[in-house]
């Protein structure tokens, strides 16, 4: 969570980053988004 209001620019190129590695995984997702980072 720490790195979501750092910078949103960064932050939306990781989750993108993150989006294509786990495409299929919606969960993994999720967690990482809200308990994950």
């Amino acid at each position: 969570i720490g790195m979501q209001p750092q910078t949103p620019t960064e932050k939306k190129g990781t989750l993108k980053n993150r989006r294509g590695g786990k495409g299929e995984r919606r969960e993994g997702e999720k967690e990482e988004r809200g308990g994950g980072d």
